[in-house]
């Protein structure tokens, strides 16, 4: 399934507002403390820069 993007704020910077492409996908690997908790999911964040799409920066969840 092809990620979603959506342009969001991450705070204001010294030239205004700094916005990227912002998705998050439901993920599973593996751990050696097995699965995750009920009530709780593993998470891809991912940031993408409006300049340059293929700026990417990954952010791994735990929720």
């Amino acid at each position: 399934m092809p990620l979603v993007f959506e342009r969001r704020s991450c705070g204001a910077g010294s030239k205004g507002e700094r916005y990227y492409g912002w998705a998050l996908a439901e993920v599973a690997w593996p751990s050696g403390a097995g699965p995750a908790r009920k009530g709780w999911r593993h998470l891809l964040l991912v940031r993408r820069s409006i300049a340059d799409p293929s700026d990417l920066a990954f952010f791994a969840v735990h929720a």
